[in-house]
Protein backbone atom coordinates (compact mmCIF):
# COMPACT_ATOMS: atom_id res chain seq x y z
CA UNK A 1 0.00 0.00 0.00
CA UNK A 2 1.22 3.68 -1.04
CA UNK A 3 -0.06 6.06 0.99
CA UNK A 4 0.72 9.59 0.48
CA UNK A 5 0.85 12.53 3.43
CA UNK A 6 -1.38 14.59 0.32
CA UNK A 7 -3.56 11.56 0.53
CA UNK A 8 -3.90 11.95 4.14
CA UNK A 9 -4.57 15.63 4.24
CA UNK A 10 -7.00 15.29 1.76
CA UNK A 11 -9.27 12.64 4.18
CA UNK A 12 -8.84 15.19 7.50
CA UNK A 13 -9.96 18.24 5.18
CA UNK A 14 -13.32 15.41 4.61
CA UNK A 15 -13.61 14.43 7.48
CA UNK A 16 -12.96 17.39 10.17
CA UNK A 17 -13.77 20.76 9.06
CA UNK A 18 -12.74 22.47 12.16
CA UNK A 19 -8.92 21.75 10.95
CA UNK A 20 -6.97 23.43 8.14
CA UNK A 21 -5.43 20.12 6.72
CA UNK A 22 -3.29 21.75 4.75
CA UNK A 23 -2.06 24.19 7.73
CA UNK A 24 -1.48 20.90 9.99
CA UNK A 25 2.29 20.24 11.08
CA UNK A 26 2.90 16.00 9.79
CA UNK A 27 4.11 15.28 13.50
CA UNK A 28 1.82 17.56 14.99
CA UNK A 29 -0.71 15.16 17.76
CA UNK A 30 -4.14 15.03 16.37
CA UNK A 31 -5.37 16.14 20.05
CA UNK A 32 -3.31 19.22 19.64
CA UNK A 33 -4.85 20.30 16.36
CA UNK A 34 -8.01 19.99 17.86
CA UNK A 35 -8.77 16.42 16.25
CA UNK A 36 -10.40 14.72 18.75
CA UNK A 37 -11.10 10.69 19.06
CA UNK A 38 -14.20 11.03 17.45
CA UNK A 39 -12.53 12.56 14.58
CA UNK A 40 -9.47 10.62 14.96
CA UNK A 41 -11.17 7.12 14.47
CA UNK A 42 -13.17 8.60 11.52
CA UNK A 43 -9.90 9.67 9.87
CA UNK A 44 -9.00 5.91 10.06
CA UNK A 45 -12.44 4.46 8.73
CA UNK A 46 -11.94 6.90 5.59
CA UNK A 47 -8.37 5.66 5.47
CA UNK A 48 -9.38 2.16 5.48
CA UNK A 49 -12.22 2.34 3.07
CA UNK A 50 -10.16 4.41 0.36
CA UNK A 51 -7.06 2.95 0.81
CA UNK A 52 -7.39 -0.56 2.80
CA UNK A 53 -5.45 0.52 5.71
CA UNK A 54 -6.79 -1.54 8.53
CA UNK A 55 -5.72 -0.23 12.06
CA UNK A 56 -6.53 -2.45 14.84
CA UNK A 57 -7.61 -0.64 18.67
CA UNK A 58 -4.83 -1.57 19.99
CA UNK A 59 -2.54 0.23 17.29
CA UNK A 60 -4.23 3.66 17.41
CA UNK A 61 -1.86 5.12 19.26
CA UNK A 62 0.44 4.50 16.47
CA UNK A 63 -1.57 6.83 14.32
CA UNK A 64 -1.76 10.14 16.60
CA UNK A 65 -0.18 11.78 13.62
CA UNK A 66 -0.05 12.27 9.89
CA UNK A 67 3.53 10.75 10.17
CA UNK A 68 2.45 8.23 12.37
CA UNK A 69 0.08 7.08 10.16
CA UNK A 70 2.25 7.32 7.22
CA UNK A 71 5.18 5.40 9.41
CA UNK A 72 2.28 3.21 10.23
CA UNK A 73 0.81 2.71 6.45
CA UNK A 74 4.82 1.71 5.76
CA UNK A 75 4.87 -1.03 7.79
CA UNK A 76 1.60 -2.83 6.64
CA UNK A 77 1.78 -5.18 3.94
CA UNK A 78 -0.28 -4.96 0.95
Amino acid sequence: MVLKEDDIRRVIAEVVRNVDATQLSADCEFADSNIDSLDHWSILLALQEQFGLVVPDEDLEQTTSIEKILTYAAGQKA
